[in-house]
């Protein structure tokens, strides 16, 4: 039996896109599978693989208004 395959569609700042395809050339890696195995880390971690988190200090123009 065939494996079924789904496109992922996404848009990115170009600079960004060129330097990780730069990397990923590299490593002889296509962006599909390096795209395939983001996804299989989400799913084997059951979230995103790596830590999520916002600075201590926020500035003033970053800080959400607080209502007194």
């Amino acid at each position: 039996m065939a494996t079924k395959t789904a496109n992922v569609n996404s848009r990115m700042k170009l600079d960004i896109k060129q330097q990780a395809e730069s990397i990923l050339d590299r490593l002889g890696i296509p962006r599909s599978v390096a795209i395939d195995m983001y996804y299989r880390q989400i799913i084997a971690h059951n979230g995103i693989p790596f830590a999520l988190t916002l600075p201590n200090e926020l500035t003033e123009q970053e800080e959400p208004a607080v209502e007194k």
